[in-house]
């Protein structure tokens, strides 16, 4: 018997997923045109109306083949097409004018200032108003607290556009490669006199109404005396509202595994679906019930996930519900994965660009290990007591969903909590405690006595909670960090993942001898990894906009210069820069470093630092035979001859011309970081370009690495 006959649609998902990455490469260089599919669908045609002339039988993978081409071409496609629309959806030759445009996204609310993201729709020109297109990020600065925005507002306002760059470090999240990957590709700060709200409507009232919602389902927990931290992990678990989550709180839940509780997901859709299911089960007697309750359910799952900003994972549970919803109205009971199958083809349609988001790969993948291994694991302890079979039912699930994304999460966080299974065990169940109680205290909200008492009872449960993660994050180890992996050790490790479950399920050896081989392929990658870091050495300077960091490393070893104006130790002055730079170090195995503070003094590091291979003296370098300056006042008095220089760093807004430079230096290329002001950026940057010198600026072009 074919193994894939049960699962059609999962046969499918394979070249449509082949087809969007290949569309992501080409990024449209290749589109098929509509007449492109029609052969194709002719000759499915003549197979189903003359299959005995045509020995359909000698033929009966031709159709498959037709259909599986057809899916990977439409995907190649869709996704081409996606990815021009974007690069195409910007106010790009116009970037200076007044401007009209609707908000897209609800605006989190800070003490000076509103962060909006903008629909562009038109641009006065010679006093007319012409139709643009574009997705940009306004910093609005306010001078009334009392002043806000909603979604689906209209504002006109005057502003010049920055284009975002990747200028990011390495290793470290990029938020303007985030912005871009979202359409979002300039950026601008507008003053509290430069802009205004116009009353036009929205072109989306379904979410301005759901979003409208959300925030008087705030204003009411705000009311009942919610407040601070407690406040902050009620509206993100209920709401998907997390603007209040501090970066300390939110660190803590991602140390000890729990962090997909801070954001609406799969889990709480299905709270929903299960307690709709039982107050309308009433319905299931008839026909006509069975309908009514598939739409009253269908549109309460769409419209919750509207309420909770339609995140990837919020998207994956609607969806795949939807398609059981459906499913059960009929009297049908399909397999998960062809659900699952149907949701991924139904939301990639309308956003192939979905597939790499990670909340949607988080997402699908939990659910894909849980439905796998699940039982599995779940069978290995069988118990007639009713609390450990629950405690280990629960221990099985977190298990699966763990096991099944842990290579995406050890590539894109870089760490792993040692205590996920204990903090689980504790978290689940009691975030479901919270979750009825947050629809106990928005139901009972305005009635006077009941709603103090539930919204006391939310925020008692919501600071016990709190308080077992942080206590959890504070244990020994409860955390394993800078593990950094490729892409093809990603894939390795979901291969012996893949084996290990196949020799369990089948008991055959053959799995097993895979399983090595696909270990020892893991293992020779990272000793080939170390081999090459014995020859390696680079320089790096940082892109920070407070402080100039460049550092000299040499196979495990580094030694980092930092420039403070006052405060001497990095850590305690800027400790996200220093969360960066270790953050590389540990992604390029560093194990011993030093670290020295220039000052503002031109103090003189004499003689030999740390490693033979560099020397320092004043603002001067040598590492191998690379000369490198920095200059962050005026050029040194007192030079009689031209210095040679492979790199000048510049820093801390000197009040010089490059052409005054040159007159003292020989430089191959200047590197400016991210401590000048933007005036004199664009000046010297401008003027590289007239004298025809390679000119490197961080905060375009990102963190300048030299490999020697």
């Amino acid at each position: 018997m074919n193994p894939w006959r049960p699962f059609p649609l999962l046969r499918l998902f394979f070249p449509f997923i082949a087809g969007i990455v290949a569309g992501l490469c080409l990024e449209n260089k290749l589109p098929f045109p509509v007449w492109f599919y029609v052969p194709g669908l002719l000759l499915l045609l003549l197979l189903n109306l003359f299959p005995t002339r045509l020995q359909l039988y000698r033929l009966r993978w031709l159709p498959g083949f037709v259909i599986f081409l057809s899916l990977f071409f439409f995907a190649t496609d869709i996704t081409g097409f996606k990815i021009d629309s974007l690069k195409h959806e910007n106010p790009g030759r116009d970037t200076e004018g007044w401007f009209l445009a609707e908000v897209i996204e609800p605006v989190p609310v800070r003490k000076s200032y509103l962060k909006a993201m903008v629909a562009i729709k038109c641009i006065q020109k010679d006093n007319r108003w012409l139709p643009v297109h574009g997705k940009c990020l306004l910093y609005l600065r306010s001078n009334s607290p009392s002043c806000s925005l909603d979604y689906g507002d209209f504002i006109l306002f005057h502003a010049s556009f920055d284009q975002l760059t990747d200028n990011a470090n390495p290793n470290s999240f990029s938020y303007p490669k985030y912005l871009i990957k979202k359409g979002i590709r300039y950026i601008t700060w507008v003053d509290h006199y430069a802009w205004r709200t116009i009353a036009l409507g929205t072109t989306s009232p379904l979410r301005r109404i759901a979003f409208q919602l959300r925030n008087r389902m705030l204003e009411l927990m705000r009311d009942n005396r919610i407040s601070g931290r407690e406040f902050a992990v009620a509206a993100a678990l209920l709401l998907g509202y997390v603007d209040d989550v501090d970066t300390d709180l939110r660190n803590a839940y991602s140390a000890t595994g729990v962090t997909h509780i801070l954001s609406v997901s799969g889990m709480h859709v299905g709270i929903i679906f299960i307690f709709l299911e039982f107050i309308l089960g009433f319905l299931n007697k008839a026909r006509i019930g069975r309908i009514m309750k598939m739409i009253i359910m269908l549109g309460f799952i769409w419209f919750y996930a509207f309420l909770t900003g339609l995140s990837p994972a919020v998207l994956r549970a609607a969806a795949t519900l939807s398609f059981i919803i459906i499913g059960k109205s009929m009297k049908r009971n399909p397999e998960m994965f062809n659900i699952l199958a149907a949701s991924l083809f139904f939301l990639l349609i309308i956003d192939p660009l979905l597939l790499f988001d990670i909340g949607f790969q988080l997402s699908y993948l939990a659910v894909i290990g849980i439905v796998l291994v699940y039982k599995p694991i779940y069978n290995l302890l069988i118990t007639g007591k009713w609390i450990p079979d629950k405690l280990w039912s629960v221990m099985s699930v977190t298990l699966a969903a763990q096991l099944a994304t842990l290579p995406v999460t050890l590539y894109y966080f870089h760490q792993f909590p040692n205590y996920f299974l204990l903090t689980n065990l504790f978290v689940v169940p009691f975030s479901t405690l919270i979750i009825y109680a947050g629809i106990a205290a928005v139901v009972f909200g305005t009635v006077p006595f009941l709603s103090l008492v539930v919204s006391k009872l939310l925020s008692w449960l919501v600071w016990v909670l709190n308080f077992f993660i942080l206590r959890m994050e504070q244990l020994p180890a409860s955390a394993s960090r800078g593990i950094f992996i490729t892409v093809p050790e990603m894939l390795m490790m979901y291969l012996i993942i893949g084996f290990a479950f196949l020799f369990v399920s089948t008991k055959r050896p053959v799995y097993v001898y895979l399983l090595i081989g696909g270990a020892i392929c893991l293992n020779i990658s990272f000793l080939t990894f170390k081999i090459n870091r014995l020859g390696s050495s680079w320089m790096m300077v940082y892109h920070f906009n407070r402080t100039s960091c460049f550092e000299f490393t040499s196979q495990d070893r580094s030694i980092l210069f930092y420039d403070l104006k006052s405060v001497r130790n990095l850590e305690t002055q800027f400790p996200r820069d220093l969360s960066i730079i270790r953050s590389n170090w540990n992604a390029h195995g560093i194990k011993r470093n030093r670290s020295f503070w220039l000052g503002i003094d031109n103090r003189k590091l004499a003689g030999r630092i740390v490693c033979d291979q560099l020397f320092g003296d004043g603002c001067f370098f040598q590492f191998r035979d690379h000369r490198i300056g920095v200059l962050r006042t005026r050029v040194p008095a007192g030079l009689t001859s031209k210095i040679r220089l492979d790199y000048l760093i510049i820093s801390r807004n000197p009040e010089i011309c490059l052409s005054e430079v040159l007159n003292h230096f020989i430089v191959r290329e200047i590197i400016i970081d991210g401590t000048n002001a933007r005036n004199r950026i664009k000046k010297w940057r401008d003027e590289a370009m007239l004298l025809k010198i390679r000119c490197h600026v961080l905060p375009m072009d990102g963190a300048f690495i030299k490999e020697f």
